[in-house]
């Protein structure tokens, strides 16, 4: 399992927004980030995109639905690498304090495991998204896509929340599109 930071263009977002559901959720993570305490947040699970589509496309009926618009939301947005799995409010949150996004990229079962591991070790909260196995996570992730059938980064959604005035004021001075 691979830990790394992300910038918020190379992470495809869900499509939960809006409204924003945890305001007090955000602030939490957001001061978190700002005072450096990096160690008590989560990581945001990801996978590539390579495992992602590749599982997408066996969907045959399903992903020509959808086929067009990742195709183009690829075309425009080239760094997009990861689909997120979990972590909508620590991923705006750590963009919003001018921080990359603290990641795990799930490639395979054996990674998905490690995470189940860590869950019940208690050194990470339970991760909404992973699921018990990789094809049920990735059948969760085709699922939300197939309903939707749009994408956006966390880039675009956290302008989004800012142009909706759903981000408070204090939280955009690091945030490099709020001037």
């Amino acid at each position: 399992m691979q830990q790394i930071f992300v910038n918020p263009n190379q992470i495809i977002g869900m499509n939960d927004y809006p409204p924003l559901h945890s305001p007090e959720a955000l602030a939490g993570y957001y001061a978190k980030f700002k005072n450096k305490l990096f160690d008590e947040v989560a990581p945001v699970p990801l996978i590539h995109k390579s495992v992602a589509i590749l599982y997408f496309m066996g969907c045959d009926n399903r992903f020509i639905t959808y086929n067009q618009n990742l195709e183009r939301f690829f075309f425009e947005n080239s760094e997009a690498e990861y689909f997120m799995l979990d972590g909508k409010h620590r991923s705006t949150a750590a963009v919003l304090a001018g921080e990359s996004i603290p990641c795990v990229i799930i490639w395979d079962e054996d990674d998905v495991n490690k995470i189940h591991d860590l869950i019940i070790s208690g050194k990470i909260p339970r991760l909404t998204g992973v699921e018990e196995t990789l094809d049920a996570t990735l059948e969760t992730l085709e699922e939300h896509f197939f309903l939707y059938k749009r994408f956006w980064t966390v880039e675009e959604k956290t302008k989004a929340m800012i142009e909706n005035g759903d981000i408070a004021a204090n939280m955009l001075e690091a945030y490099p599109f709020s001037k």
